[in-house]
């Protein structure tokens, strides 16, 4: 790939130049409003949900059960510094119990929680948390601060929610 401000040749791919370091990548241009939001939106301008929580030795019956009261699709799990460690949805108890949810009602929500959960920050762009939520299949994503302590949640409804503002707008 040849660099467009000084010529030299880079390996295919790279995101700059070797020669001068100019970013070989460059940013796209906007069309729409909607695209325009994709690339300079974040998650602080789509806006957060308060998350439920719950510690890793919380049982599945309890998280469950925080689900269901609190209508929501996920609950996050955290550390004793607030920090998540994992993350408990709908589509985990779909998939991880079988039909057999009663042989999982008193084990720890730690058993069966998606560990390590990918998570975004404030500034986070928008098109950052569609690309994680994409090549993850998630549904939710936890927002933290610098420190990696929880602040909020985002969910694919809220990002759909303000595209498609965008696009009434």
């Amino acid at each position: 790939m040849l660099c467009p401000f000084c010529g030299a040749i880079n390996i295919e791919g790279a995101d700059e130049c070797e020669a001068c370091g100019q970013a070989l990548v460059l940013e796209p241009i906007p069309t729409n409003s909607v695209e325009e939001a994709l690339i300079t939106a974040t998650i602080l301008d789509i806006g957060s949900r308060e998350p439920i929580t719950a510690s890793a030795t919380t049982s599945v019956d309890e998280v469950q059960q925080l689900l269901v009261e609190n209508s929501v699709g996920c609950v996050v799990i955290v550390d004793g510094g607030g920090c998540p460690i994992g993350i408990f949805s709908e589509r985990d108890a779909i998939m991880k119990f079988n039909g057999d949810v009663d042989a999982y009602l008193n084990q720890p929500v730690s058993e069966v929680m998606s560990a390590n959960p990918q998570v975004v920050r404030y500034e986070s762009k928008v098109a950052r948390a569609i690309h994680l939520m994409d090549l993850g299949h998630y549904r939710h994503l936890p927002v933290v601060d610098h420190e990696g302590v929880l602040v909020g949640i985002i969910s694919v409804r809220d990002i759909l929610k303000y595209l498609t503002e965008k696009i009434v707008a």
